[in-house]
């Protein structure tokens, strides 16, 4: 008799390890000074082509996405940037130690890299979405 049959499968169980992983990697970055919150900082260090990844909370509003659409994700495109919607407000900024925000960017081509990675993960578990696609060749 199966006495826990309330096991996560190896699926469940890899989503959720890569979803810590998101978090702590976005710490990472945080502590290394190589991530951008809210909305006017990651929309200026879109423009000034800074960005290596931008991440959108699930819980977003329509009108910030709107406004992101336009200002953030339009010189994203230009800049071969990965716009991806993961998380909630709360959740990323207690794994920044910041309050909730929903708008982040990052500034440094291996943790994006890192984080991509690990939200190409969650993807697949459908706990992530990719909203625009970077190149990778570039």
């Amino acid at each position: 008799m199966n006495c826990c049959k309330n096991t996560p499968s190896e699926a469940e169980l890899a989503a959720f390890k890569a979803a810590q992983g998101v978090y702590t990697l976005l710490g990472l970055a945080q502590r290394a000074g190589k991530l951008t919150a809210g909305s006017d900082a990651v929309i200026a260090t879109c423009t000034r082509g800074e960005a290596k990844l931008v991440l959108l909370a699930a819980d977003l509003s329509e009108n910030s996405l709107k406004r992101l659409n336009k200002f953030c994700c339009k010189p994203a495109v230009k800049k071969n940037v990965a716009v991806w919607r993961f998380g909630s407000k709360e959740r990323l900024g207690q794994a920044t130690g910041r309050r909730p925000c929903g708008v982040w960017s990052l500034c440094d081509v291996n943790f994006a890299g890192g984080l991509e990675a690990k939200l190409t993960a969650l993807q697949k578990a459908g706990l992530a979405e990719r909203i625009l696609p970077a190149n990778k060749n570039s």
